[in-house]
């Protein structure tokens, strides 16, 4: 089941800030850094409920980009469901803000 949910993640597709498709494979960076492994790994550790692990995962992912919308919306679910309300409206606002075209971070908020 892990398996099948993993290759969900990599199959997934995202608009860019261009209006583009992107694949979750194409999370290359400016510098020409990919993260796609580091955020495919976080989610992994999300899942396997390891959220402490998925969050410094995340923010790793975030510090190799600071316009990585979808880490910072992982990162306001895993606090939503932690409880901390306050940091998980920052980081879904964030997320927006970065990207106020995905619909799916405009409903966290």
């Amino acid at each position: 089941m892990l398996a099948t949910l993993l290759s969900g993640l990599t199959s997934c597709k995202t608009t860019s800030s261009a209006g583009g498709e992107l694949s979750s494979g194409d999370r290359q960076q400016e510098g020409g850094k990919d993260n796609s492994a580091l955020f495919l790994e976080a989610n992994t550790q999300k899942l396997l409920g390891n959220f402490e692990e998925a969050k410094k995962l995340f923010l790793q992912c975030i510090a190799a980009d600071p316009a990585d919308a979808a880490s910072m919306y992982e990162l306001a679910r895993i606090e939503r469901v932690s409880g901390d309300n306050s940091t998980a409206l920052g980081w879904a606002e964030k997320a927006a803000k970065t990207e106020p075209e995905n619909i799916w971070y405009l409903k966290l908020l």
